[in-house]
């Protein structure tokens, strides 16, 4: 019985070194990625028709991990 206990435990600590040494390898996962757009809304001034206005505004990611964006409308 002795044995088999003993071949228990350092299974037991083999695992949780190998969990331990795994996590330390990799590290925590990386935050999501985040959306931020500087101004919500912007002011084309006044528009006549047949004119095409153009406006700018900047679109970052503030998460930590890659951002996708995979389909866009005009609303």
């Amino acid at each position: 019985m002795g044995r088999y206990v003993g071949r228990r435990v350092a299974v037991g600590l083999a695992t949780a070194w190998m969990s331990v040494y795994a996590f330390a390898q990799t590290g925590p996962p990386p935050k999501p990625p985040r959306l931020q757009i500087e101004k919500d809304t912007v002011d084309l001034g006044e528009v006549t028709r047949g004119q095409k206005p153009l406006a700018a505004f900047e679109v970052r990611n503030v998460g930590g991990d890659t951002l996708q964006i995979l389909k866009v409308k005009p609303g």
